[in-house]
């Protein structure tokens, strides 16, 4: 009863264990978005951002610190319940082997219980047969020796009546000696096999409850390595939720920086302007000649924000209004590396092109796609929204080489 209790504690522990372990770690995932609020200079901005990279990257390798522990965890536990798996058969065998034993002594028990019986019937009746005996030579014995002789046929007869007498005496005293004997030599089995039995009774008893024991004990086994599998799981969801986060805050750094740089150049007499271009508005994915980027947008080429300085403030993309909910193409195909909200993006989407390539697609208002899924070119990836830092739909659009922004008309 009180193991009972015990493993009840230690699964309800361990269950509260696994759900401080799940709050933890989202806990973990939502102080890890980037706090931008206070800061409010450029260099402020990337000294943030460098202190979240450098935060995320700590938190990753206390993540992979962890998923090692585990993965041992998980083998030791592996090699523990092999270990009980074998002990169970081991054990199992010594109590079939106890339980054959009871048995076979329970038989033999039962054979000396009714052999002692019958040596206790045949004294009983040797008993009363030796007392009719001594009743008759008692009766003989009341004569006198002349009234024994003038009773008998001859005096040949006397003398036989006389030995005889000794003789029966004598033989049914050996023979009540004899019994008795043999009835204190069954009692004496009887308790023996009555002992033996009782022996091998606790003998199978204890060999069961070692077997009992171990099938707990593997069960307990079985029960923490299910919950290390569960946590390993978990904390890998973790390690990948962290790279994507960090992929995004080098990205945050490589944007601040290049911005920080820009601060500190001598500013052009006029804010940078560039002409609009005329990108394809036919609605397919269709670009210029030679180039490797599709249109993000198929429906609209209605740029709002070039790339570049808007007053005071640097833009490292350009915004492509278009009508709520229509399609967001990928510019190329690639790995999805990001797809969730991250602060004035909005709802984002992250596209690593595995050529130092990488494209973002901000403030739309759903996705069409995963973490981690592979996309081609001109694949419906989102939807145009106004999520985030945005008065209207439109599309922000970034095209990043080696994480630096680049302008994105450049390539069309």
């Amino acid at each position: 009863m009180i193991s009972q209790v015990n493993r009840t504690k230690s699964k309800l522990f361990n269950i509260l264990r696994i759900g401080s372990l799940i709050l933890a770690i989202l806990l973990t995932l939502v102080l890890m978005a980037p706090n931008f609020v206070e800061a409010t200079t450029t260099k402020e901005k990337l000294d943030e951002a460098r202190k979240h990279l450098n935060n995320l990257q700590t938190e990753l390798e206390a993540t992979q610190t962890q998923l090692n522990d585990l993965r041992t965890e998980q083998d030791r536990l592996s090699d523990e319940l092999s270990w009980l798996e074998y002990r169970t058969e081991e054990q199992n065998r010594v109590y079939q082997d106890a339980l054959q034993q009871k048995e076979t002594a329970y038989a033999i028990m039962l054979e000396d219980e009714a052999a002692y019986q019958e040596s206790l019937q045949k004294l009983s009746d040797k008993h009363d047969e030796y007392g009719k005996r001594i009743s008759q030579m008692y009766k003989w014995q009341n004569k006198s020796m002349l009234e024994l002789l003038l009773g008998s046929d001859s005096l040949q007869c006397f003398f036989t009546t006389v030995r005889f007498m000794k003789v029966v005496s004598d033989a049914d005293e050996q023979a009540l000696d004899d019994l008795e004997s043999a009835t204190k030599e069954a009692e004496v089995m009887r308790l023996r096999s009555e002992e033996s039995y009782s022996e091998l009774t606790m003998l199978a008893e204890e060999a069961d409850a070692v077997l009992q024991q171990i099938k707990a004990e593997q069960d307990m086994t079985q029960s923490e390595l299910d919950e290390a599998l569960y946590s390993l799981s978990l904390f890998r969801q973790k390690e990948e939720n962290l790279n994507a986060i960090k992929n995004t805050a080098q990205a945050d750094v490589n944007y601040y920086a290049n911005q920080y740089a820009n601060e500190n150049k001598p500013k052009p007499t006029s804010p940078q302007t560039q002409a609009p271009v005329q990108p394809p508005s036919t609605g397919g994915s269709t670009v210029p000649s030679g180039s490797s980027f599709a249109w993000p947008v198929p429906s609209s080429s209605y740029i709002t924000s070039y790339f570049g300085w808007r007053g005071s403030e640097w833009h490292q993309g350009m915004d492509i209004a278009a009508g709520m909910g229509s399609n967001v193409i990928a510019a190329r195909g690639g790995i999805v590396t990001y797809a969730g909200w991250l602060g004035g993006y909005g709802n984002l989407i992250i596209l690593d092109h595995g050529d130092g390539y990488t494209t973002r697609y901000a403030h739309l208002s759903a996705y069409n796609c995963y973490y981690g899924q592979s996309v081609s070119r001109g694949q419906v990836i989102g939807f145009i929204g106004s999520t985030g830092n945005s008065t209207g739909p439109h599309l922000h659009f970034e095209i990043l080489t080696y994480g630096t922004p680049t302008n994105p008309l450049s390539y069309y």
